[in-house]
């Protein structure tokens, strides 16, 4: 059992021609402050998760590419339904995050966001009722 899932995303901060400068600003360092996650159920299927928000604080230089992990399922989500519904069933709710990320650019903090999108998948297929007392008779 996964308490909370993260994910790994990559920040990549790329000037896309050679007449602007990013050190002057416009496309100069930009600091990711938080992110608002919201999942679309596919088919019909209920939404697995509420709406919700994370904070962090990555900082994406000019020109550079930064990893950094995101919260996408929290703990409480996993201890109600639709998600708790699905504990030794092989049931599946199929579902796409939409990731908002939002900060600010650095030299001038104008503010900046964008979208990602994500498919998850929400299963428990592996392990059932009768294979749980198998492995603890």
């Amino acid at each position: 059992f996964v308490t909370e899932d993260w994910i790994q995303v990559v920040f990549t901060n790329k000037p896309y021609n050679s007449i602007v400068d990013p050190d002057k600003g416009s496309l100069g360092d930009f600091l990711v402050t938080g992110y608002d996650v919201e999942f679309m159920p596919y088919g019909g299927a209920p939404v697995p998760v509420q709406p919700f928000s994370g904070s962090t604080s990555v900082l994406v230089p000019s020109g550079e590419a930064v990893p950094a992990s995101v919260l996408i399922v929290p703990f409480a989500a996993k201890d109600v339904d639709p998600l708790l519904s699905l504990m030794y069933s092989n049931n599946e709710i199929m579902s796409r995050a939409n990731i908002t990320f939002h900060g600010h650019e650095v030299q001038t903090n104008n503010n900046i966001s964008f979208e990602v999108y994500v498919s998850v998948n929400f299963a428990d297929p592996l392990v059932t009722k009768a294979d749980e007392k198998n492995l603890n008779p």
